[in-house]
Formats: C-alpha cells, sequence, structure tokens
C-alpha cells in the first residue's frame, strides 16, 4: 500500500520545514534536486539541509533549490509501501481535488493548527517574506482544521524546543506507519536546530511583536472586517 500525504498551511506556519522533517523518514519521498530523487538518509539531508541558508538573503531562492519529486517523475511511481508527500497552502481546489490513488492506497491530509499563535505565523512569514493576507486561505484553513478526518499538527510544538516538538513528530510518523530510527533521530535535530535559527524566536520575536503591534491589530480587524 502506498501513501500519499498532502499537508496544507498558512505562509509562514513552518509547513516546508515539517516536510522535510517527513522527507527523512524510511521511504517517504518529496523532495529532490530535480534531477534525481534522494534515496538514503544522507542524500536526503544532504539535499534538505538549512546549511545553505544565506543569512539576509532571498528565502524564496533558498527554497527554490528543491522540487517535487513529482516535477521529474509520476507521482504514483514510488515503491509498493512507500510514502510520497506534497504541500500547498489551504484553497478549496487544492483540498477538494485530490491527487489520483490506487484503491488499495491511502490518503493522509495534514494540517498545520496555528490556534493561539497566529503573531507567530504573521512575524516569522515577514521575515521570509512569505507572507500574505490571503484571507480565502485563512477561512479554508479553518474549515480543514474542522475536518475530522485531517491529521493536525500543532504548530505551538513545533516553535518551541526540539523537546516538545520530537513527541508531536514520532505521533505523526507512527500515524503513517514510519519510525523515527535512531539514525532518523540524530538527522532530525540537526534539521531542526538549523531550521529554528532562521525562524523568529527570543528577544527578537518580542521585539518585534512591541514594534508590529498596531499592524497586526489592523491585519486582525481586517480578517474579522472579512469574515462576516
Amino acid at each position: 500500500m502506498k501513501t500519499f500525504i498532502k499537508i496544507y498551511f498558512l505562509p509562514g506556519a513552518g509547513g516546508n520545514f515539517l516536510s522535510r522533517c517527513i522527507n527523512l523518514l524510511d521511504d517517504t519521498y518529496g523532495w529532490c534536486d530535480g534531477k534525481t530523487v534522494p534515496k538514503t538518509l544522507e542524500e536526503k539531508y544532504n539535499l534538505l539541509t538549512y546549511k545553505k541558508v544565506e543569512h539576509g538573503k532571498n528565502w524564496w531562492q533558498f527554497e527554490n533549490l528543491i522540487t517535487n519529486y513529482q516535477h521529474i517523475q509520476p507521482h504514483w511511481d514510488i515503491g509498493p509501501n512507500s510514502n510520497a508527500l506534497e504541500i500547498m497552502h489551504p484553497t478549496d481546489d487544492n483540498f477538494n481535488n485530490i491527487i489520483t490513488v490506487g484503491k488499495n492506497d491511502r490518503l493522509v491530509q495534514v494540517y498545520i493548527d496555528c490556534t493561539n499563535i497566529w503573531d507567530w505565523v504573521i512575524l516569522n512569514g515577514w521575515k521570509k517574506g512569505s507572507f500574505k493576507t490571503e484571507f480565502k486561505w485563512t477561512l479554508m484553513g479553518e474549515e480543514i482544521q474542522k475536518n475530522p478526518s485531517v491529521y493536525k499538527f500543532k504548530l505551538a510544538s513545533m516553535i518551541n524546543s526540539y523537546e516538545k516538538f520530537l513527541p508531536e513528530f514520532t505521533k505523526l510518523a507512527m500515524f503513517i506507519d514510519r519510525k523515527v530510527t535512531p539514525a532518523i533521530e540524530i538527522a532530525l535535530h540537526k534539521l531542526y536546530d538549523e531550521w529554528y535559527e532562521t525562524t523568529v524566536h527570543g528577544d527578537t520575536l518580542k521585539n518585534m511583536r512591541n514594534a508590529y503591534a498596531d499592524t497586526m491589530k489592523k491585519i486582525s480587524n481586517d480578517f474579522e472586517r472579512n469574515i462576516k
């Protein structure tokens, strides 16, 4: 049985990072360099590492160094017991137009739950130039989050510490029938530490929350007007 994993997230909510972590798991494919699909843990880590980030440079340029494996082969062209993943922002088309899966295959839909940390999503998105005030995406995200068949991954566990992230990620790995082996855990920890340094955290987060308080309030008010 093949498992097809779709990750939905709002810009700035760490969806790209979560997909890189999932990609480290055994027989799981998502990202490639546009020529070959990495298969070993070493090959995957070398492709997905955040060491390639040039601080202060274009974040989009870094993320575009890799592409989904479906750009070089059909999405179903993986092993019989493999996982395939892709990421996307929440829209009606993305959620309802499901990729084709065989009758004996499994579809797993994951949504990154931003409950009570929406400000972090905005500030992190601003830092990386990826935040967009897409009210329709937010509304669709809320609808996806209410769907009982969708797996919810708590962003709060991701942004606080690796110690809180690991148990939440391990549960997700088990849900897709994978284990976080000792070797994978080492690579996962390295990837987390690299990613965390690219995020808004610590004193920088506190300062940005204070500096952009008025702007954040305006975005919140605009959102309230657009959902009525």
